[in-house]
């Protein structure tokens, strides 16, 4: 050692921690310190006073001390660390032999004990240092994992406000339509050059393609959209009942006929009337709805007068016209005026990236309580069925997994969609005809007040038939 003793330690301890002493040997080889190899109250007394010790063998208090005495110990000397809150300790060195610790030797102790105490404190100051850097890198950490979880929560969101957006900007510009394949983009564009116009338009496209929503869509964006908009579907419906919606009727006008009605094309006078499904005509239909065309008059039955109207009229068909037009089943001068503009609905086999839009349209148009969810795989089958009952059997769809399902809803869910579609394509035929029979039917039974043999006459069809119809319809 530089300062001539034979053994020596640092002794320190922080805060409330267990004391530490590190000792070596005058040969640098480490020293086991125990109470029984140093004067532990030379210790105690400088750790207790915080003042410098030195003792040796010319000193009383030296001879005075068990364990020096006990360890034949000619010199010790002992140096507090600075003291303060954190650190309490001391350097402590002694000699069995050799000379007593001079002036030299005593400044070499002084300096050391200041170099401990600053390297400990150094020591100190980079495990705080350190346990800050954890600490930060542990907070930062945390801060990424949640800014991640944010930055995912707010991607689902803009994805959500995306389709919603698309299903606004569908909704809002054209009634209803959702969509935003090339498909839907041309239907569109074809709507707005027709906003300008009062031109008469055929709409044509397979049942459940959405062409009364085209209608009301272009109604809603002409000179006309303040005015009336009416519909009928002419499909199964006889001539003697269609004739009534359409031209209405005076008092007394057939049995049954208590009271005037008038016809839709009076009722639509300044807006618009949509005839759905216009192939179903009847040859002698077909001729009086032309008439009525040209002639810009409505004649009602049973009355002497015609009645004016300005009307624009949108039609629809289901059934391609060519081969009507050909074999004489529908009336050319009656096609080129109703079909003045023509505007083709995309079936949804061939806009198959609008049905995510359309799904979330719908769930939203009926609510979810349910929080029922689509998976990947059931998105993917869902985009390849070909649906044959296009937009409306998709809906039907979604309606019934909204009410039967729970949860995120896989392929086996929709197991029962025919891969060909041709189940489901008859399904919603029939459906369709059923609900247009009861329609019908109906709406005779309103015009005849009730009465079932004036609704049969209205109809067509025998009195026991029409019975027959109400019992098997629950009517």
């Amino acid at each position: 050692m530089v300062c001539d003793a034979q053994r020596g330690f640092l002794h320190f301890s922080v805060g409330d921690a267990e004391p530490t002493k590190v000792a070596r040997t005058a040969q640098g080889d480490s020293w086991d310190v125990s109470e029984d190899e140093y004067s532990e109250s030379t210790l105690k007394q400088v750790l207790e006073s915080g003042r410098r010790l030195v003792l040796d063998e010319d000193e009383d208090a030296l001879a005075k001390r068990r364990s020096a005495f006990e360890l034949s110990l000619r010199s010790i000397a002992c140096y507090p660390l600075s003291s303060s809150d954190e650190i309490s300790g001391a350097l402590y060195v002694h000699s069995r032999e050799g000379r007593s610790f001079g002036p030299a030797e005593l400044r070499t102790l002084g300096a050391l004990t200041e170099l401990a105490d600053a390297a400990i404190r150094r020591t100190l100051i980079y495990d705080e240092n350190r346990r800050a850097r954890e600490e930060i890198t542990r907070l930062n950490a945390k801060l990424q994992e949640r800014l991640e979880e944010r930055e995912q929560e707010l991607e689902r969101t803009r994805e959500a406000l995306s389709r919603q957006s698309s299903i606004m900007r569908a909704s809002t510009d054209y009634g209803g339509l959702v969509g935003s394949s090339s498909a839907m983009s041309k239907l569109t564009d074809t709507l707005r050059n027709l906003e300008d116009t009062d031109l008469p338009v055929l709409i044509w496209g397979e049942s459940g393609t959405g062409k009364e929503l085209v209608a009301r869509a272009i109604h809603a964006h002409s000179e006309r959209s303040k005015g009336p908009f009416l519909a009928i579907n002419c499909g199964a419906m006889p001539d003697s009942l269609l004739s009534a919606e359409l031209f209405g009727y005076t008092k007394g006008a057939f049995t049954g006929a208590t009271k005037e009605k008038r016809g839709l094309f009076e009722l639509a006078d300044g807006g618009t009337l949509f005839l759905d499904e216009v192939v179903s005509m009847s040859p002698d239909m077909q001729k009086s709805l032309l008439r009525a065309l040209e002639r810009g008059e409505a004649h009602p039955l049973g009355s002497e007068k015609s009645r004016s109207f300005d009307v624009r009229v949108l039609a629809a068909a289901n059934r391609e016209m060519d081969p009507l037009l050909k074999s004489g089943e529908f009336r050319e001068d009656l096609f080129y005026r109703l079909a003045v503009v023509r505007i083709n609905v995309p079936p949804l086999r061939e806009r198959r990236e609008d049905i995510p839009i359309l799904i979330e349209h719908f769930m939203d148009k009926y609510g979810n309580p349910k929080d029922v969810s689509f998976s990947p795989g059931a998105l993917a089958m869902l985009q390849s069925f070909p649906w044959p009952g296009n937009v409306r059997q998709l809906e039907n769809e979604v309606r019934r997994a909204l009410a039967l399902g729970k949860g995120v809803l896989t392929e086996d869910f929709f197991s029962h969609l025919d891969t060909d579609g041709s189940g489901e394509e008859l399904s919603a035929d029939t459906l369709k005809l059923s609900e247009l029979e009861e329609n019908a039917i109906r709406r005779a039974l309103e015009l005849a007040d009730g009465q079932k043999v004036k609704a049969a006459q209205l109809l067509g069809i025998p009195r026991r038939t029409l019975y027959e119809k109400l019992k098997k319809l629950g009517m």
